[in-house]
């Protein structure tokens, strides 16, 4: 109960913390535009996955479910939010990056009055921008995943060896 609860206040505190940057329309646009991305949700899930299942492959004692369950709670929360930190910070650099501030403005005011970008010169740019810069904003947060790594397997091991 005490992680479940520490999980929801700190995405909520990362959610507040990015949404009170009031100085960068560029980054609350962003968030509204691509905020439930789930890409740094699934490639870290993917990356832990895949080292309990090494782990499992190498060792005697399998890794149940449950126990999965809560070294995931336990490790993800704040890596999850820099991933998705990342994710963002691609869209502000590589596809807001060619709209100046009057333009972000008035998508940022479009957004939060219908939801999305109507303005049909504005989400076709986006559209194109996305199609184009897709593949480097996931790379990065892949190799943020991978810089992750080493750090995963020791808290993985550690919480195994608590248990």
């Amino acid at each position: 109960m005490k992680s479940v609860i520490i999980f929801i206040f700190s995405i909520f505190l990362s959610i507040y913390a990015y949404s009170m940057d009031d100085a960068n329309p560029r980054v609350e646009l962003a968030l509204r535009m691509a905020g439930h991305t789930k890409l740094p949700h699934d490639a870290l899930r993917a990356c832990f996955d895949g080292m309990i299942q090494a782990i499992n492959e190498k060792t005697e004692n399998k890794v149940d479910d449950n126990l999965k369950d809560q070294i995931w709670s336990s490790i993800s929360v704040h890596r999850i939010e820099a991933l998705k930190k990342v994710f963002l910070d691609g869209v502000v650099e590589k596809i807001l990056k060619g709209f100046n501030d009057e333009e972000i403005l008035a998508m940022l005011q479009d957004h939060k009055d219908k939801g999305r970008i109507t303005n049909l010169v504005f989400s076709g740019s986006i559209q194109t921008a996305m199609y184009f810069e897709k593949e480097l904003i996931q790379n990065k947060v892949m190799d943020q995943v991978e810089n992750m790594e080493s750090v995963l397997v020791e808290e993985i091991l550690q919480k195994l060896q608590i248990e």
